[in-house]
């Protein structure tokens, strides 16, 4: 027996239990925080013909999500910086955020990508606990807002392993390294490790995370995504836990991270950026559909996410923009370097590639690595380790595309699964759930939360307040994934 959302396929099951011979008995399951229509199946072990499946749809509802407002962000940055305080009261001016929302943290002067994990808890996480308690006695703060030159890595914290992740001994928290990681969950309420130093982390941890169940790492092939909550809806819920969107409004310079904001404002007001969606994509889609599901054996981690290019492409297409797929290398020449292709003018840019042993091309556009020029209000995915500074990119090095994103003029930059390198975790994003959140209304803090973990290696450079696409009745162009029941 499986629950699964209805209309999808056999092999795309949230959770299953093993019914054995018996005649009768009874089952329980929980059911999703993702609104939308569920079902139970029963199924034959082995077999995908469906002997039995629940008359009518479970059908699971979420509160309405809350009205943006200013009140609900928290800005943090370094009092000690006089760059960072004059970009926090430009962005404070131009959000309208309250004096009391405003956050001063002392932590030196000049850029630090990395402070121990030490001052993290000693500095800086009992003020922000401090202000959230505050400020929550009035109204719900949903987005942490780290400033320009704030520190984005910690270094030296506690080494929890978790063995889902497949991490060997000595990693675990320990390369949950990005900053963010832990804000996103400032009282531990969500996860208890924290607290207890015990070897309890686990990385399915999101509460109202998009990758749902064991069988999410194939949501792409199956087209299978979910509806999640808005930060603000499952904030509404009893019991739920205290956790927050985290993101750095930062860039290569104090003009181009004051720029952000201005961007965005102006893509809001024209229902999103108005520019190109780029693709990008490892493998072809043909060679995707010959070998898979048929292919024997675990499938390899990096073709769920190539897979999630061309769904994410789909609905792109689906929604009438503006899309150009690139599709990279077929299973034959799996490895060889694709030849440099142009993305200008960039709405949305997604890239799966760069791994495997492809080298940055130092004498120029990194390929399928980067798009050479943003439009306001741009978004980008990119497969990423911010281990070398994002703030200065050394000129041929590995590791430097969110740098070259920010130098082209992406006002908001996603690296997708930070720290790989450190044991071999699984990825924190679906590119597609990312846009699908996006176009059906949610603000980018919304859309970071669809990953399955809060405390593995989040770095999104952008504005969690942001929202670019006014969806809902009056914009008829999003109805087919409003509708959608995936």
């Amino acid at each position: 027996m499986a629950l699964y959302l209805a209309g999808t396929p056999y092999n795309a099951w949230i959770a299953s239990i093993h019914l054995g011979s018996a005649a009768s008995g009874s089952a329980t399951f929980a059911l999703p925080l993702a609104p939308g229509n569920y079902e139970l199946r029963i199924y034959k072990n082995g077999n995908s013909a469906k002997l039995a499946v629940t008359s009518r749809p479970i059908k699971a509802i979420a509160p309405a999500a809350a009205a943006r407002n200013p009140n609900q962000i928290l800005v943090v940055y370094n009092s000690s910086d006089s760059e960072s305080v004059n970009v926090a009261k430009y962005y404070q001016t131009a959000r309208g955020v309250p004096d009391l929302n405003m956050l001063g943290i002392k932590l030196g002067t000049g850029v630090q990508d990395s402070i121990d994990w030490s001052l993290f808890i000693g500095q800086i996480i009992p003020p922000i606990r401090s202000r959230l308690t505050t400020l929550e006695a009035k109204n719900k703060v949903y987005y942490i807002q780290l400033i320009y030159r704030f520190p984005y890595s910690v270094n030296n914290a506690p080494a929890l392993v978790n063995g889902e992740a497949q991490l060997a001994p000595g990693y675990g928290l320990r390369a949950g390294k990005m900053l963010c990681s832990h804000l996103m969950d400032p009282f531990y309420d969500a996860e208890n490790a924290y607290n207890t130093l015990q070897p309890t982390q686990v990385l399915n941890n999101n509460p109202i995370s998009g990758m749902i169940g064991v069988n999410f790492y194939r949501e792409p092939e199956l087209n299978a995504y979910f509806n999640t909550l808005s930060l603000s809806q499952y904030r509404q819920l009893p019991g739920a836990k205290r956790i927050y969107s985290c993101m750095h409004l930062d860039s290569t310079s104090k003009a181009k991270a004051k720029a952000i904001v201005d961007h965005n404002i102006t893509a809001e007001g024209t229902n999103g950026p108005q520019g190109t969606y780029y693709f990008d994509a490892t493998r072809t889609r043909a060679d995707l559909e010959q070998y898979y599901p048929t292919l024997s054996g675990v499938q390899d981690g990096h073709d769920y996410l190539t897979w999630d290019v061309h769904r994410a492409k789909d609905l792109a297409d689906a929604e009438h923009l503006t899309t150009v797929l690139t599709e990279g290398i077929s299973f034959s020449t799996y490895g060889s370097r694709p030849p440099v292709v142009s993305h200008p003018n960039a709405a949305f840019f997604y890239d799966y590639h760069g791994f495997h042993g492809e080298p940055d091309n130092p004498a120029g556009p990194d390929g399928f690595s980067m798009a050479q020029s943003y439009v306001a209000g741009s978004i980008a995915i990119i497969v990423e380790d911010p281990n070398v500074s994002f703030r200065t990119g050394p000129a041929g090095a590995e590791n430097k595309r969110i740098y070259d994103a920010l130098t082209g003029g992406a006002d908001a930059v996603f690296a997708v699964g930070p720290g790989v390198d450190d044991g071999g975790a699984f990825q924190n994003y679906w590119g597609g759930m990312v846009l699908r959140k996006l176009l059906l209304g949610g603000t980018l803090g919304d859309a970071q939360m669809v990953n399955r973990s809060l405390h593995w290696n989040h770095f999104v450079i952008g504005e969690g307040y942001y929202r670019p696409f006014q969806a809902g009745p009056s914009q008829p162009t999003r109805s087919s994934i409003r509708t959608s029941p995936s």
